[in-house]
């Protein structure tokens, strides 16, 4: 029954909606992941190293040229107004003129460009440099793409293992500007196209142009179909006056997402081809379960269950690990068709062939 029926003034309570939107959807795991230790007692507190971007109070923390306290801070209800607006100066939002990624590269939208303040979190959290680093931390691993690398000890005589590297969710940014953040993992011997080339869009360049800074939605009507004409969703967006074959598929008019996503797939073959002939350990993918990547022994594509817990996949070569940050992290980042399709066929490409995978159908921008 529609309780509102009973109210003087009738409405439809199917209009309305449980959680808010986007960035202050306090019920999202983004922000309820610290409600509960391990143990199953109650938290409430964004560890320090997470509260930058899973706290409202974090990043106006670090812009103010503070620190986080080491205890973290108090889990709250999503970001807040003046996680980006200037309090003092409402409603202003804090100026950021440039931003430094993962990798060290610093990039910018403009001096003052609304779209850098998106930039402090939506990075990522890891690097090309992070997985050559991890690499170049194991003795002989660079020498040895193709074996699976043992543990060493580290400085206090423990096990230092040789493990996947998660770049975490929705680093967009690193996607935008391409090989100038450089946050995915590009091979030796190859170029790669820099920042999205995208026009400004209502005057603003990057995120907040095409997004409401809010909650993240997008006017394709309103917006994209002005340039992008009669296009009703972004999935049918393709480059204006682009007639290039990308996958190979003999269909150049198609949506620029059907040239990317067939090679993201194929990555994925080629990732679980080569664990099995070449490690010798199968490996399936779960997006939604940490840290993503099992053991699939009989090649069912389904994580191998003992005593009811999912077998995490940790025989790695530097080739293996290479390949599987690069899926993983396309995985975790919507819209590489736009945010930008030719690094994202770039990527793809250069990682099907460094497992040895046919490119020849394919066109590398």
């Amino acid at each position: 029954m529609n309780s509102s029926e009973k109210l003087t003034t009738i409405f439809d309570a199917a209009t309305l909606t449980r959680e808010d939107p986007g960035h202050f959807n306090g019920a999202a795991a983004a922000f309820r992941h610290w409600d509960l230790n391990d143990d199953g007692t109650p938290s409430y507190t964004v560890e320090a190293a997470c509260a930058k971007c899973h706290s409202g109070s974090g990043l106006p923390t670090l812009l103010a040229g503070e620190t986080i306290p080491e205890e973290g801070v108090p889990a709250g209800n999503g970001l807040m107004c003046v996680t980006c607006h200037d309090g003092a100066n409402f409603p202003a939002r804090y100026v950021v003129n440039e931003v430094t990624f993962p990798s060290g590269k610093v990039v910018t939208y403009g001096e003052g460009a609304d779209s850098n303040l998106c930039l402090e979190c939506h990075q990522g959290r890891a690097s090309k440099k992070s997985v050559d680093d991890r690499i170049a931390t194991f003795p002989g691993a660079a020498e040895a793409q193709d074996v699976v690398v043992e543990a060493i000890k580290d400085a206090n005589g423990n096990d230092l293992k040789f493990g996947f590297i998660n770049a975490h969710y929705l680093g967009i940014g690193a996607f935008w500007f391409g090989t100038d953040a450089q946050g995915f993992y590009e091979y030796e011997g190859k170029t790669y196209v820099g920042v999205n080339p995208h026009p400004e869009v209502n005057g603003q360049p990057g995120c907040v142009g095409c997004h409401s800074p809010h909650n993240g939605e997008w006017d394709v009507a309103g917006t994209c179909a002005t340039c992008h004409a009669g296009i009703t969703d972004v999935d049918e967006i393709r480059w204006v006056s682009d007639t290039t074959d990308w996958d190979g598929d003999g269909d150049a008019k198609e949506p620029i997402r059907m040239e990317v996503r067939p090679l993201r797939d194929e990555m994925y073959a080629q990732i679980k081809a080569y664990a099995t002939k070449t490690v010798g350990t199968g490996i399936a993918y779960d997006a939604n379960t940490y840290p993503y990547w099992f053991v699939d022994a009989d090649g069912d594509d389904k994580a191998d269950v003992v005593d009811g817990k999912k077998v995490s996949y940790t025989t790695w070569t530097p080739r293996l690990l290479k390949a599987a940050y690069n899926f993983n992290f396309l995985r975790k980042i919507p819209g590489s068709f736009v945010h930008n399709p030719k690094y994202a066929l770039q990527i793809q490409i250069d990682t099907i062939e460094d497992l040895g995978g046919d490119i020849s159908k394919y066109t590398r921008p």
